[in-house]
């Protein structure tokens, strides 16, 4: 159609990628409401109906932006599953956003669209509504793995969005659910160590001021991408 080109938006990742360590934590003990709690824990772990522990999902498009791929997708905020489906498995996109700062996207419209899209071949990254953590942690944990932060102004803000997406032992604020989508409701036991590996965290620079600082956005550890 006329309005099919006015969609169609190309993404220039700013060269803000930064290679995280790929060692394994072996024995990670965090605390919870006083008690220790060891990741991962063998009191949780649960198979898939053949017995096996199901992997982490790989985020292909933040494996796509660290090869320097050049990659196209749209917005969405249409509340739609059957839109979703269209978006991540008909349509040759590489990504699409599920919206929630200029929608009427809620987390459960998210959730139903997830499911959807994570079976298709583009990436659904959503837009939070703010750079805020329990709203992230809450997208999270319904299994998001690449989320847009709008109005990053400055890299102490950019900081915080990594924060929000990580657990304690990688620097983060992430408060921890034993049992949720994000890790096959138990049966990824080791999920706390290795989401962060799978988590794209993309900011938005839609200011003036947000421009200029973005050399000193680049240099936060976690950003993998700027949209401008």
């Amino acid at each position: 159609s006329g309005s099919r080109q006015s969609l169609i938006i190309s993404v220039v990742m700013v060269g803000c990628i930064h290679n995280t360590s790929n060692k394994q934590i072996k024995g990670v003990t965090s605390t919870f409401c006083n008690l220790p709690i060891q990741y991962p824990n063998p009191n949780y772990i649960t198979k898939n109906k053949e017995g096996k522990q199901m992997k982490l999902r790989k985020n292909k498009f933040k494996a796509a932006i660290r090869r320097g791929d050049f990659q196209i997708g749209l917005w969405s905020g249409l509340r739609s599953t059957l839109v979703a489906e269209m978006l991540t498995q008909v349509a040759a996109f590489d990504w699409t956003v599920i919206d929630m700062e200029h929608s009427p996207n809620e987390l459960g419209d998210v959730l139903t669209q997830l499911q959807v899209a994570q079976q298709g071949h583009a990436e659904p990254m959503v837009r939070v509504p703010w750079n805020e953590p329990v709203i992230v942690k809450r997208v999270l944990d319904i299994g998001a793995q690449t989320i847009l932060f709008p109005m990053i102004q400055n890299a102490d803000e950019a900081a915080q969005a990594v924060a929000a997406t990580r657990y304690p032992q990688n620097d983060g604020i992430r408060g921890v659910m034993s049992l949720a989508r994000m890790n096959n409701y138990g049966a990824t036991p080791d999920y706390y160590l290795k989401a962060h590996q799978e988590i794209c965290v993309v900011v938005q620079c839609e200011t003036v001021e947000a421009v200029q600082n973005i050399p000193e956005i680049c240099k936060v550890k976690g950003v993998d991408g700027i949209f401008v």
